[in-house]
């Protein structure tokens, strides 16, 4: 590859990115136009990352806070596999929605069967509380996660965009 002249290339709806002239022998953008993502992708998705693990690191912090417990530390799923269990979500809701939630209701608060056994079915009625006590304070419904995305782990960065919309 030669660095000698640079072209400038506009590929389908991508940011103009200034690029190397490629050998014409070569397979290059003029040919193959989704080779444009090599170079543009990767630093998207870094940006995206960087910016799901500050907000991570801010509803950790603001969840513990208001709970009153230390959470598990941000990195390696950890945080959001604590967060499956809904059983900090449904102490969240009732601390910023007490007529909705009461903590008494909460299934399993100290977790001792979730951490002999694993996940139970009624955890479920703990994630349900949260979702009522979001919509409850006003939370558009754009934002609420469904019940399988926590429980089952299927969309946690929904869930942490929740949490941050709710602690604004």
């Amino acid at each position: 590859m030669a660095y000698r002249d640079c072209f400038c290339v506009n590929c389908q709806g991508y940011n103009t990115q200034l690029l190397p002239h490629l050998p014409p022998n070569s397979t290059n953008l003029y040919t193959e136009p989704w080779l444009l993502l090599f170079v543009t992708y990767p630093r998207f998705l870094l940006q995206m990352a960087y910016d799901y693990l500050c907000r991570l690191e801010e509803a950790r912090t603001w969840i513990s806070l208001c709970v009153g417990e230390e959470l598990p530390p941000v990195g390696n799923g950890v945080l959001e596999d604590s967060l499956r269990n809904g059983v900090h979500l449904a102490k969240l809701a009732a601390y910023f929605a007490p007529t909705v939630v009461q903590e008494r209701r909460i299934f399993d608060p100290e977790q001792r069967k979730y951490n002999t056994n694993g996940l139970h079915f009624r955890h479920t009625d703990n994630i349900n509380y949260f979702l009522r006590a979001a919509t409850a304070v006003g939370l558009p419904q754009v934002f609420l996660p469904e019940t399988t995305d926590i429980y089952d782990a299927k969309n946690m960065p929904r869930v942490i965009f929740c949490i941050h919309g709710l602690s604004m």
